[in-house]
């Protein structure tokens, strides 16, 4: 599982510095935001967030299922990556019902882009919330012991 968590983890350091480089690319002249296959807005939040989580994994390969450091680095990686998810499909959630009560006011058909649902934080969310039951299992079995 090791390598499970390895390539999370440079999935999420990747767009970590994907997101910064954006987020320089608005306030540094010169530089041109990347666009890539998923929106990847230039917010220094969302860098640090992704960030945040791809160290978690990354420390949770190093030190393997058997230490209690990795364990918990783990589960609290995939804590913070699945809330991280949730956090923005509330956000899309809003965007739509706004967008239905702004129709029903008669202002136009209700819609909303992909790009609110298909930025890394959703996508890449998917992984750590499969794998939160999982680390929860093994956290409880090792403080058991």
């Amino acid at each position: 599982m090791r390598g499970v968590y390895a390539s999370i983890s440079a999935c999420y350091l990747v767009y970590s510095f994907i997101a910064l480089y954006n987020w320089l690319s608005t306030i540094a002249p010169g530089l041109s935001p990347t666009s890539l296959a998923l929106h990847v807005p230039g917010d220094l939040g969302l860098s640090i967030s992704l960030l945040t989580v791809g160290l978690l994994f990354a420390y949770a390969s190093l030190k393997g299922e058997g230490s209690t450091l990795g364990l918990g680095s783990l589960l609290i990686g995939c804590i913070v990556g699945a809330s991280l998810a949730a956090l923005q499909l509330m956000v899309a959630a809003a965007a739509l019902l706004d967008s239905v009560l702004a129709s029903l006011m008669g202002e136009g058909q209700p819609t909303i882009g992909l790009e609110v649902v298909l930025r890394p934080d959703v996508v890449l969310g998917i992984a750590p919330a499969l794998l939160a039951p999982r680390s929860w299992r093994m956290v409880r079995r090792s403080t058991e012991r």
